[in-house]
């Protein structure tokens, strides 16, 4: 394949991705959406305030609120107080609830749904769910292209493109006002980095991947807590791969993960003494509770359920058409055969294990968590679709080893990934 056909179909499968997504951006606002609707009214102090009681960390709600600003000197303008306005989550029936000050009257206090989204002139929603769908192109261009980087093969870029684009689930959380499509590009950017450390001729020539490894692991745990689940497998993979011989390599990632954590901590260590509470597993004033979904023995059906998100709250069989998401089943699971097939030949290599506790790695040290003291509602599965670019490539390797089987059969060819110049 050429360079120009491929760059092509890369900017057509981008289009693809926008195709299937702006139609969801003028869906009803979900249940925890309000949040990033609220801090895209107010000035950034006001959002890092707010932040305090969402019990996350800083990075999403100070993005909305520049992108709010951003609106406002093009015109849009809430008539939502610019400071005062408190935010409270009563968890017992999951609604979030907000007090806005109103001058000469009693506050008015109730939910942020659509009526009041009218009432207080905030911008509609489909324009501030624009951000988080710029960051999920920024997921998806970087996963073909990390693709790339360590297959050699524009082909496996090209469907793990295809895969992430048409992912139902992935195109339901990249249309909403939160966190999830913000995690993408930096937990692809640390994967890519220990990559680089792992197999790089000089780790002198390439000193900039260790700060950049230390800015992606910043800004992971600065979006949300979960990095710190997922953050540490992937660090283990580096220690796994580069192990006696390449000791060097391991300390600096090592230290330069340190560095990340260091500033993280820097930027959002006092707030982060102020709200937790001891347990980030317990939410407040919530009953003990368990998921069947998240106990271990369903865990190898994370691919699946990352890329098809078939939970109950993405609404898949609402949003998508029967055909399609059958298609995606159909597809997945063959590739999973395909996948099953290259461990059964012991084609598994490096990239493999970074796959591998990319993917498992979070969801079972937190069902490890969930069972020693259940919480309300679990770890959602939306929560891992930071690990989508992992399940896609997961996949293409499987579709790799059925192609590979019906050319050869013999599995003598070496690995794809081992290829590269």
């Amino acid at each position: 394949m050429s360079r120009r056909v491929a760059l092509a179909l890369a900017a057509a499968i981008v289009a693809l991705h926008l195709a299937v997504r702006i139609p969801l951006l003028g869906l009803p606002i979900w249940v925890d959406e309000p949040v990033g609707v609220l801090c895209a009214t107010q000035p950034p102090r006001e959002a890092w305030r707010i932040t305090h009681d969402t019990y996350s960390p800083p990075l999403h709600p100070l993005m909305m609120s520049l992108w709010g600003e951003a609106l406002r000197l093009l015109g849009w303008r809430s008539t939502l107080p610019r400071e005062g306005v408190e935010w409270s989550a009563r968890f017992a029936d999951r609604s979030f609830v907000v007090t806005i000050p109103i001058e000469g009257e009693e506050p008015h206090r109730g939910t942020l749904g659509a009526s009041e989204l009218e009432r207080w002139q905030i911008p509609p929603l489909w324009l501030l769910r624009l951000p988080t769908l710029l960051m999920s192109m920024i997921t998806l261009v970087g996963a073909m292209a990390f693709t790339r980087w360590v297959t050699a093969s524009a082909g496996m870029a090209l469907c793990v493109g295809a895969m992430l684009a048409l992912s139902p689930a992935v195109a339901r959380w990249d249309a909403t006002v939160r966190y999830y499509s913000i995690l993408g590009p930096p937990t692809l950017g640390a994967a890519a980095a220990l990559w680089g450390i792992a197999s790089c001729a000089s780790l002198r020539a390439r000193w900039w991947l260790l700060p950049a490894l230390s800015l992606a692991v910043a800004l992971v745990l600065l979006t949300h807590h979960i990095g710190a689940f997922s953050l540490p497998f992937l660090g283990l993979w580096l220690m796994f791969v580069c192990g006696r011989i390449h000791w060097r390599r391991t300390l600096a990632g090592g230290l330069a993960m340190l560095a990340g954590l260091a500033l993280f901590l820097l930027i959002w260590g006092p707030s982060l003494r102020e709200q937790w509470t001891g347990s980030g597993l317990i939410a407040p004033g919530g009953a003990p509770q368990r998921d069947w979904l998240n106990s271990f023995p369903l865990q190898p059906a994370l691919p699946q359920r990352v890329l098809l998100g078939l939970d109950g709250q993405t609404g898949t069989w609402d949003l998508f058409p029967p055909w399609w998401i059958w298609t995606l089943i159909t597809a997945l699971l063959i590739a999973t055969l395909g996948y099953v097939l290259r461990l059964v030949q012991r084609r598994a290599t490096r990239l493999d294990a970074l796959l591998l506790l990319w993917l498992f790695g979070a969801p079972a040290f937190a069902v490890l968590l969930n069972t020693l003291k259940p919480n309300t509602g679990g770890w959602a599965w939306r929560q891992y679709t930071s690990a989508a670019p992992a399940a896609a490539l997961l996949f293409t390797l499987g579709f790799e080893a059925l192609r590979r089987w019906g050319r050869s059969g013999s599995g003598e060819e070496p690995p794809v990934e081992l290829k590269r110049a």
